[in-house]
């Protein structure tokens, strides 16, 4: 699903990713130093799910982080907002079905800065899914 989403707002324009290596300026689970302006996408869990119907929403987190001035980091992390929140009834690249995304919040937090002082901006999201299982279809 992740990588489903990176590829997405690739599409857009908003960022960069490479499903294949560590090129790119977007990355799954992880946020490593360089480069300086990245963004990580991580899941966090979701709701129980509902053992009749093959759907199910789980949650995930985007941060952005940026350089000295919060500006354009906080632009970014307003763009993938506005491309995510609403979205539905889509297949993604990576053969997710989403139902439909939405923020836990309404755009983007402020969530200061890191060690060299870069600025990063964070986005919270469900996200429903078709999930089929072998009693689900």
């Amino acid at each position: 699903m992740l990588e489903g989403i990176a590829l997405y707002l690739q599409s857009k324009g908003i960022l960069t990713f490479d499903p294949n290596g560590v090129t790119g300026d977007t990355f799954i689970e992880t946020m490593p130093d360089s480069p300086t302006n990245a963004v990580m996408l991580a899941s966090f869990g979701g709701d129980e799910p509902d053992i009749r119907h093959p759907y199910d929403t789980r949650r995930f987190q985007v941060l952005v982080r940026g350089g000295v001035d919060p500006r354009p980091a906080k632009a970014r992390a307003q763009a993938i907002y506005d491309a995510l929140q609403g979205l539905s009834g889509v297949t993604l690249a990576d053969g997710t079905y989403v139902v439909a995304i939405g923020g836990v919040q309404s755009g983007p937090i402020r969530v200061g800065q890191d060690e060299n002082n870069r600025h990063r901006f964070s986005l919270n999201f469900w996200v429903r899914l078709k999930a089929p299982t072998e009693h689900r279809q």
